[in-house]
């Protein structure tokens, strides 16, 4: 009888035991688990802030190279305005603000902070026009500061550094917006000014909402300024973080580099805890051996699942939003416009691709490319759009392929440590004369296709974009009389594979391009492809683009 009382006694001791012991081990790994999550939120806001805030910026740095003019200085580049150019800018300014501000709706304001010595007629006084997206009218906003005394303005025209700012509380263009500033000189140095974008927080705040799904249930993420004050919050009734109760909260925090925000994120403790404390009664309620096993079980299979979870979570995240830029900066798939038609169409490997094609209508001609960033994936994506930003820069400018082509490769070789590459073919058609004038940069070459023969252009295969600045591109020119059409693809074509290793190849691409009749499309061509690839995995963005003169 002693004997069975001390053997349950002894049970029941280590029963409490492994409940204790169950218990702790669950609080810990709840802690352990709120700080990992928190963190990847963190970096999580981190880099969806970064991602926006750089989108904003090469917007506006490939804005400014259109209408202006640069040079390098060591490792930065320093935007300068000719003095030829000084009066028709005066003139031109606001027109040059809404064109800006209409093409990029992210962006809420856009404004230039004039030097006075600039412009002496505006009386000695700061000029400083501003458009304001969705709000009509001109404002000089800014007539009655003195520059000269602004120590953000010395400082920012003195480094020559292109920042985000908060705006000053007491600064006539307060709002709630955070400020993008790149200095701009003239030619012999002298200040010419800043120029400046808005964005709203209406972006920041949701970016905030969106990261909230990867959070633990009562999280809440802020944004403090440099003096910890509260900026935004998904805490409505968060103001101040001094009301914030580290007895109830986990709190977090980091400083974001490249803008002028610190993230901080908090979880209660009783969220955090919440799981541990329900175990602990169901453990009660049942044997400790079953429970035990079952608890052990349990761990290990939540913890796989959450990390799966939170893994495939946040790659889908950065890919569905790299894939809506992507898709929301693409032309439409057709035209037909004068005396050409063209067609294009594009079918990344993955949510987000590397190839691109862009057209403009100008002057009655057709401005138009296709190309093909090296590598895959998010970095592709992103380099991809900075392409295609700078063309529609420089074709403002000019139409000539060979400047297009120099241009773009400049700036995208002036600061490439990764030494990423565009192949790149950029093509004028003239809607009278039927003159098509092209540049081939390191791109494959073009499809003529004529009364049922198809064959490959003898071009000037010169050197891919983003690797060697200063690089001289040479442009070739051919007449495109009706019935013709010129082909241009991407290496996602030729190089498709089968299950056996096996290239879909230049023959058959030329043959296919042979069959086809005037109505086909160019789906007839993925179509084959993807016939002869067999349900094999598509291995490389593909893109098609045909233009064809028309009566």
């Amino acid at each position: 009888m002693k004997r069975s009382i001390f053997l349950l006694i002894s049970a029941i001791l280590v029963f409490l035991g492994t409940l204790f012991t169950t218990y702790r081990y669950m609080m810990q790994s709840s802690r352990h688990e709120s700080d990992r999550i928190n963190q990847i939120l963190i970096n999580e806001v981190g880099r969806r802030l970064n991602f926006s805030l750089k989108m904003q910026s090469n917007a506006a740095h490939s804005f400014l190279t259109g209408f202006f003019s640069y040079k390098f200085e060591g490792n930065d580049t320093v935007i300068y305005i000719k003095n030829k150019d000084l009066v028709s800018f005066h003139k031109d300014v606001y027109e040059v603000l809404e064109e800006f501000v209409s093409v990029n709706t992210r962006i809420c304001a856009a404004m230039f902070i004039i030097d006075p010595t600039v412009y002496p007629e505006e009386g000695g006084k700061c000029f400083a026009p501003i458009i304001e997206q969705d709000i009509p009218g001109r404002r000089n906003i800014a007539s009655n500061l003195d520059l000269h005394k602004s120590i953000s303005y010395n400082y920012l025209i003195k480094t020559g550094y292109c920042t985000w700012r908060l705006p000053n509380p007491k600064s006539p263009i307060y709002g709630k917006a955070i400020i993008y500033y790149v200095p701009i000189y003239r030619e012999d140095g002298a200040p010419f000014g800043l120029f400046a974008i808005n964005v709203s927080y209406d972006m920041l705040h949701e970016i905030l909402d969106a990261s909230l799904p990867y959070s633990n249930e009562g999280s809440s993420i802020t944004l403090l300024d440099d003096q910890r004050n509260v900026i935004l919050s998904t805490r409505d009734d968060l103001q101040t973080i001094d009301s914030l109760d580290d007895k109830e909260n986990f709190i977090y925090q980091s400083k974001i580099d490249g803008t002028p925000f610190t993230i901080l994120t908090t979880c209660t403790r009783q969220a955090v805890y919440l799981e541990a404390n329900r175990t602990q009664r169901t453990i009660l309620l049942v044997s400790g051996i079953g429970m035990l096993l079952m608890l052990v079980c349990c761990i290990v299979i939540s913890r796989q699942i959450r990390r799966k979870v939170l893994r495939i979570a946040a790659v889908e995240g950065e890919l569905q939003m790299a894939a809506s830029v992507q898709k929301s900066i693409l032309k439409p798939e057709s035209l037909h416009a004068g005396h050409v038609r063209l067609n294009a169409m594009m079918r990344p490997a993955r949510e987000a691709g590397g190839d691109l094609y862009d057209y403009v209508q100008c002057d009655g001609k057709v401005v138009f490319c296709i190309g093909d960033v090296s590598g895959k994936g998010m970095p592709a994506a992103l380099f991809m759009t900075q392409v295609v930003s700078l063309f529609r820069s420089i074709v403002s400018k000019s139409h000539r392929p060979a400047y297009i082509a120099s241009h773009i490769n400049d700036v995208l070789a002036h600061d490439n440590p990764q030494m990423t590459f565009c192949t790149f073919f950029v093509g004028v058609f003239d809607h009278e004369s039927h003159e098509l004038t092209f540049c081939n940069a390191g791109h494959n070459r073009p499809v003529l296709i004529t009364d049922g023969q198809a064959r490959y252009l003898d071009v000037r295969p010169n050197l891919a974009l983003g690797l060697m600045p200063g690089f001289r591109y040479h442009e070739e020119s051919m007449t495109l009389s009706v019935g013709a059409r010129l082909l241009q693809y991407t290496d996602g074509v030729n190089e498709a594979r089968n299950a056996d290793g096996k290239f879909y190849g230049d023959d058959r691409l030329l043959r296919i391009c042979a069959q086809l009749q005037s109505g086909d499309t160019l789906e007839a061509i993925i179509h084959n492809v993807d016939r002869f690839a067999a349900g094999y995995p598509q291995s490389d963005d593909i893109t098609l683009l045909v233009i064809e003169p028309t009566d």
